[in-house]
């Protein structure tokens, strides 16, 4: 590891040591920095605790239930003030440090670096949504475990390892996996042993954190910032998805996020604001040319508005004509068994009851029988080591590249090369 003491050392050592030694350094100081938050976070927690207690201890029973808000919020001032960073953050310390107490097998991982803080943080909401006092086999069931046969009790059946949600938690955090891989498992573990429980932890999730907040940025910006419903955003995901493939093309000079921002302005009706291709090219298939004949056209992306005007001037429909029936909204992976967790495309997994509520809006696509995996969720157990290192000759571990993939076809007057170098 390379000093951190002495900047100006570290900054020389960095510069001139090798890949090999810089890549082993940059982990074990990512592992360090990770032990120094988890400490830091969880000294943050008995510093605010201290200022909580301090405010309660002279009180009677009846005057600490009237102050504990206050004394909340002394703790997480206190935090804000000492460590030097906002009180929404001292705050989101203060209530993990509080959880973490009651689950000392993820407080010994977090110690010793082996999750960062927000993947830490998704597993400690996963143990909180999960029911209380659950048992779950880390054994993988067999056909054979359904058999008619009786059972046969054996003095080694007691010793079979059992697991509790935090240890589910555990194996699915040293998993390989991105944060949002290992939300949306911890979500269908959670909803797998307690759908009715999961439903319920929706709506009162919604309760208190829906919100859509509209904040000044810079340069003549503003930020939207919004939590919505999963079928919400996904609809509106959609939405702008379709309306970007049905009126630009490949040549379009904007980023995506820009052509996002003019979607979305469109879709919500902003003034003056269409989505229309900036290729600069007559022949762009989506520019056709207006004829002055025809009325306005209808929104391609099949989203469009439907404020038509009732004047008489306005011709009815034919009775005989109907307009174009519209596509589902949302795609749902369902079991018609009921085994596995319902998965909303564009989300992940969702519980049973939100997934009866959009199927009848929904194309609806069945899980095959050899994919159910068992009731108590997607654990398969295995050892909580490392990833396995990067291949460093980027062979995919063979001692030399397989012919075929690396050699290029070259230009006229070009050697064939490979791209390994050779």
């Amino acid at each position: 590891m390379f000093s951190c003491t002495d900047p100006d050392a570290a900054d020389a050592a960095i510069a001139s040591a090798s890949s090999t030694a810089v890549g082993a350094a940059a982990r074990e100081h990512l592992r360090a920095s990770r032990q120094h938050e988890a400490r830091a976070l969880l000294s943050a927690f008995r510093l605010g605790q201290s200022v909580y207690d301090d405010m309660l201890v002279s009180l009677s029973t009846t005057q600490q239930m009237t102050v504990r808000g206050a004394a909340d919020k002394a703790a997480v001032g206190e935090i804000s003030l000492q460590l030097g960073f906002s009180r929404t953050k001292a705050g989101t310390w203060f209530n993990l440090g509080d959880a973490l107490q009651r689950l000392p097998k993820i407080r010994i991982a977090y110690l010793a670096g082996d999750f960062s803080t927000h993947r830490m943080s998704r597993m400690v909401y996963a143990v909180q949504a999960a029911p209380e006092g659950v048992v779950i086999d880390p054994v993988p069931e067999s056909p054979a475990d359904h058999s008619d046969t009786p059972d046969t009790a054996t003095p080694d059946a007691d010793l079979e390892p059992t697991w509790d949600f935090e240890d589910v938690a555990l194996e699915l955090g040293a998993r390989p996996t991105t944060d949002t891989v290992l939300r949306d498992q911890l979500a269908e573990a959670v909803i797998s042993l307690d759908p009715e429980g999961a439903a319920q932890a929706r709506e009162g999730f919604g309760e208190a954190w829906q919100n859509l907040t509209v904040k000044a940025d810079s340069s003549g910006h503003m930020n939207v910032d919004a939590c919505v419903p999963a079928e919400d955003g996904v609809h509106l995901s959609q939405r702008i998805a379709a309306l970007i493939a049905a009126r630009l093309c490949r040549r379009d000079r904007r980023r995506l996020g820009q052509q996002r921002v003019m979607a979305f302005a469109e879709i919500t009706g902003v003034p003056g604001k269409t989505l229309t291709c900036r290729c600069g090219r007559d022949d762009c298939p989506n520019t056709p040319t207006p004829d002055p004949d025809l009325p306005d056209p209808v929104d391609p992306s099949g989203y469009g508005t439907e404020g038509v005007s009732t004047d008489a001037d306005v011709p009815e429909a034919e009775s005989g004509s109907e307009p174009p029936p519209n596509p589902p909204t949302w795609t749902l992976v369902s079991d018609p068994t009921g085994i596995a967790v319902p998965r909303l495309r564009g989300y992940g997994a969702i519980d049973p009851a939100l997934a009866a509520t959009l199927a009848e809006s929904s194309t609806l696509i069945a899980v095959p029988e050899e994919a159910h995996s068992r009731p108590s969720g997607l654990i398969v157990v295995g050892d909580r080591g490392p990833a396995p290192p990067v291949d460093p000759t980027g062979h995919g571990g063979h001692q030399h590249p397989p012919p075929g993939p690396c050699l290029t076809h070259p230009r006229h007057g070009y050697e064939v090369r490979s791209c390994c170098g050779i």
